[in-house]
């Protein structure tokens, strides 16, 4: 909850709108309170502090795992498809559930 208060006090995004993440890093959805705020959370450097903002929440979340992978192919919906039902096979191995959350600023 705090990285979501942190969206709210910074930049005006509505308490209770839903997040998407490829949304809001790739611009997409309307947010903020005011059309004065949604202006400015426009902007891509913007949108991206908080999408890493809210990664960064998670990330210190208890018993929370953030894990950035990057994969050099010519077909990414292909790696992308092995990748997940590698983390859900995981998943259900150890009794657990996963959230893949796609870190669009680049990898690193």
């Amino acid at each position: 909850m705090e990285g979501r208060k942190r969206l709210t006090a910074t930049w005006g995004v509505r308490e209770h709108v839903e997040l998407h993440g490829n949304e809001l890093a790739r611009g997409r959805g309307a947010y903020c309170e005011s059309e004065e705020q949604e202006r400015i959370f426009k902007n891509r450097a913007v949108r991206l502090g908080a999408y890493d903002l809210m990664l960064a929440a998670l990330a210190g979340c208890g018993a929370l795992s953030a894990t950035t992978v990057c994969c050099a192919t010519a077909h990414m919906p292909t790696a992308y498809a092995r990748f997940v039902e590698h983390l859900e096979r995981w998943a259900a191995d150890v009794d657990t559930h996963v959230l893949v959350v796609p870190r669009l600023s680049g990898c690193g």
